[in-house]
């Protein structure tokens, strides 16, 4: 599929191969069935056959991610629950799936919408529960815009370096960057359950602590 994609973007002229892969990006944020890896790694390549400089290749693809996301969230928290009644909702999001989600969210909290944005499949599912539930859209933003701006610029950035590394040839190229990613995603996952536990254990201390705060004073004996 990436061979196909960068044929067809080899025959438009100029920067609009860019400008459309920025576009695909937005709608991929909507819940467009294609990974979102891919057109990050095509705007990496671009920036390697210098068709667009790679700090704009970075700037614009993170901006058309988190204005994808931010779009699914608006919706999210304009319809509310009635978004899960609409047909072509259903299509794409089954019930099995909302539950899951839903459960996620009560279980772990916001933390959910900044994981998500690592793992393929669940974006979509969860940044639409952010709105329904009513997040508020600064920490929705917070959490999502923190998340891209670790993801879209290291896949961009390790895809233009190692296609210069391996001389052009992307099949090497997207071996490497699909290794880091998965080593970004473990990491990820580690930090934030690092974090949870560290939050935990210490609201399980503050709230002992209050407990003996709030016992009674002991009795002193009556001669």
């Amino acid at each position: 599929m990436l061979s196909s994609i960068l044929d067809i973007l080899q025959g438009i002229p100029g920067e609009m191969a860019f400008w459309m892969i920025v576009a695909v990006l937005i709608i991929c944020g909507l819940g467009l069935p294609l990974p979102e890896e891919v057109p990050l790694f095509v705007a990496g390549y671009l920036a390697y056959t210098e068709t667009v400089s790679l700090g704009k290749a970075i700037f614009f693809t993170t901006i058309a991610i988190v204005l994808g996301d931010s779009i699914l969230f608006g919706i999210g928290h304009r319809f509310g629950p009635n978004i899960f009644k609409n047909k072509l909702v259903k299509r794409f999001l089954t019930p099995k799936t909302l539950d899951k989600v839903n459960k996620y969210f009560h279980r772990y909290g916001n933390r959910v919408v900044f994981v998500a944005r690592f793992v393929a499949g669940v974006r979509a599912p969860v940044f639409l529960m952010a709105g329904v539930l009513k997040m508020p859209y600064q920490r929705f933003l917070l959490l999502d815009g923190i998340a891209a701006l670790i993801s879209a610029p290291l896949i961009v950035w390790a895809t233009y370096h190692f296609c210069h590394y391996f001389g052009g040839e992307t099949d090497q190229a997207l071996k490497v960057v699909r290794s880091t990613e998965k080593w970004i995603l473990t990491c990820v996952i580690l930090s934030v359950l690092s974090i949870s536990f560290y939050l935990y254990r210490r609201q399980k201390k503050a709230d002992q602590n209050r407990d003996r705060t709030m016992l009674p004073p002991p009795e002193t004996e009556r001669f």
